[in-house]
């Protein structure tokens, strides 16, 4: 009953806001003001957004007390009402890679490691009143495997935007399990990208790295403040507003 009536204030509250689909069917790109201006990239733009605040709150939170295929329990998420998180898709999120500045979390709800870090995500943005810029990476990239004679399969092809992300992180990126290939590298998520001017200045992976090979284990208070420190530390590159003279996509 929660769940229902949660999601009915969510498409109450889209409706009275005027967000969502454009005439022609295509969903409108979230705007952080009543203009028609395009997804905002500067990281002094207000963080206001009610109807993706609430999106996301019910998107995670949707999950708590289910348990998974494995018999695991989702971690339960308690995402403030107030979070700063803004929506974008595939091709918007390209556009913030190139040119864009601010903070872009790459994940998805029932992904254990993502639930870890939403919460210290959200504290660290929200402590400097940015947008978390966020798209949901579910459906969007190749899954590949090894057949029987060691041969490469693509088993799902991803999405040309997909492709081009993986091409501008690629030196940040682990390489893709399994494959027995360092050149083929893949979006694991959690993926915390922090971008200035189009230039990619940190990109945190997972929660901490030897954790990653089981998310179902909760960060210990020390583990949380090393992972806390480290986003820290990649928001602190985008903060600061000198003058950046490199012109090489490997920060500055």
């Amino acid at each position: 009953m929660k769940k229902l009536l949660i999601s009915i204030l969510l498409m109450l509250l889209i409706f009275t806001m005027g967000c969502g689909e454009r005439d022609d069917g295509e969903s409108a790109a979230p705007t952080l003001s009543g203009t028609e201006a395009a997804v905002p990239y500067d990281i002094e733009a207000p963080v206001s957004n009610v109807a993706d605040a609430l999106r996301f709150k019910i998107e995670y939170e949707d999950l708590n007390g289910d348990t998974r295929s494995n018999g695991e329990p989702f971690q339960i998420l308690d995402i403030p009402n107030d979070n700063p998180v803004v929506y974008l898709n595939p091709e918007q999120t390209l556009n913030m890679m190139r040119s864009g500045t601010g903070v872009i979390y790459l994940g998805f709800s029932n992904c254990p490691w993502c639930r870890e870090l939403v919460p210290m995500l959200l504290d660290t943005v929200n402590g400097e009143q940015l947008p978390l810029y966020y798209l949901n990476m579910q459906s969007l990239r190749d899954v590949m495997k090894l057949d029987d004679d060691g041969e490469l399969v693509i088993v799902e092809e991803g999405i040309p935007e997909y492709h081009d992300m993986v091409n501008i992180l690629y030196n940040w990126l682990w390489e893709y399990i399994g494959l027995d290939e360092p050149a083929i590298k893949r979006i694991y998520v959690p993926t915390t990208v922090f971008v200035k001017n189009g230039i990619i200045q940190n990109v945190h992976l997972a929660t901490l790295e030897e954790n990653y090979r089981n998310g179902y284990i909760p960060l210990d208070e020390d583990q949380q403040k090393q992972v806390t420190d480290m986003l820290k530390d990649g928001l602190n590159k985008i903060l600061d507003m000198s003058d950046c003279t490199e012109t090489v996509a490997v920060g500055c």
